[in-house]
């Protein structure tokens, strides 16, 4: 065994396919960084709160109007009745 080259058993080895996964993650890679950029640069870093907003107010309010209450009105009598009951009703009562 002096040549242990033997061309029937050399295997020669291609390595064209590495560039297609590179090329994969050389583009994730970019969709990462221009998401990233697009968040980092498009968001809004305002700590307030949007809706309405307060503005301190320092004038003196008048004094309530406070009106008196209402006298009492005068309690009213029963109503009466107005005409007499015949004469030939029969008695509530007996």
């Amino acid at each position: 065994m002096a040549n242990d080259k033997d061309p029937n058993r050399d295997v020669n080895v291609n390595q064209s396919g590495d560039g297609f996964g590179t090329a994969i993650a050389v583009i994730v890679a970019a969709l990462v960084f221009v998401v990233g950029a697009f968040l980092f640069f498009g968001s809004n870093w305002n700590t307030a709160t949007e809706g309405p907003r307060l503005t301190q107010n320092n004038t003196t309010m008048p004094a309530p109007v406070i009106e008196p209450p209402a006298a009492p009105e005068p309690a009213t009598p029963p109503a009466s009745q107005t005409t007499a009951p015949p004469a030939d009703a029969p008695a509530a009562n007996p």
